[in-house]
């Protein structure tokens, strides 16, 4: 590359935080259209890809191969929504199962899981995994019968202050209209539907019920046949107070016993028992 575009060099000069990202025009390519280029600064230089052009590559203070650069502007150009034919995990998934210091998965992976109350057990259960190549824990979403009907991919350096990039992305089988991540219970007769995979684990363990996590989709019709002899709770954030306030009269106009809880934050924020206590009629056994 003979010159630095002044859109990158910009970035450059602004000494963003590691594992942060910018999106920003790129000059005869994007400007007046949007802001193509995305940069992201890792602990060995900067990443840089265009969504417009083939401008892409790595900025560093040491060369890199040819395969890992390519593997970090892949992690940049993902799309948050994408439907793929014969769907499988990503080629370099590892397993978070392992204790950190056995393997090379950033401990920030962890960190994230840790934080919401998830165990190295519950890695294990869901099959939680880290790709490099997209820089995400990747969670598996799985149908009745164990088969993979996609992922979940959550960017463990996501900045909720600059909010560039997208915290979640969605991988799903081609055909699919709506996936959902679910802890099952053979003799539930209660379900709870909540937004994210790490509260649906949080609340099945500490309370027995089967959980349903919506992935940022509504609920459909197909999910409302499946749960019309069951009790269903709803437990969302109060961010999404009027999300949740539809989806109980929906459930109800099928005739499906339906409550809701509404909490500041969303069910992973919460030990056991305040997830117990949010159920006093919880099973027992």
């Amino acid at each position: 590359m003979k010159s630095i575009p002044k859109e990158l060099q910009a970035v450059i000069d602004a000494d963003i935080p590691v594992n942060a990202s910018r999106r920003t025009f790129h000059h005869g390519c994007s400007e007046g259209k949007d802001a193509a280029l995305s940069v992201k600064r890792l602990r060995e230089g900067y990443v840089f890809n265009c969504f417009r052009c083939d401008f892409k590559g790595f900025i560093g203070g040491r060369k890199l191969p040819t395969g890992q650069i390519l593997s970090m502007v892949k992690g940049l150009s993902v799309k948050p929504h994408a439907e793929i034919d014969n769907i499988v995990l990503p080629e370099d998934f590892e397993w978070m199962a392992t204790p950190p210091d056995m393997n090379d998965i950033p401990i920030e992976a962890y960190t994230w899981l840790w934080n919401s109350g998830v165990t190295e057990r519950q890695m294990d259960d869901y099959e939680f995994c880290w790709s490099d190549s997209y820089r995400r824990v990747i969670i598996p979403i799985k149908d009745d019968e164990d088969k993979l009907q996609g992922f979940l991919g959550r960017d463990v350096f996501y900045d909720k202050e600059t909010k560039h990039g997208d915290k979640y992305i969605l991988r799903k089988e081609r055909g699919l209209n709506r996936i959902y991540f679910t802890c099952h219970v053979l003799d539930s007769m209660t379900v709870v539907i909540v937004e994210d995979p790490l509260s649906a684990i949080r609340v099945h363990d500490a309370t027995g019920y089967e959980t349903v996590a919506l992935l940022n989709t509504h609920v459909g019709t197909d999910l409302l046949r499946e749960y019309m002899n069951y009790k269903m709770v709803v437990w969302l954030d109060r961010g999404q107070l009027s999300n949740m306030v539809g989806i109980v009269a929906r459930a109800q106009s099928y005739g499906i016993k339906c409550s809701h809880i509404s909490t500041p934050k969303d069910p992973k924020a919460y030990n056991d028992v305040a997830i117990q206590a949010m159920f006093p009629e919880r099973r027992t056994e």
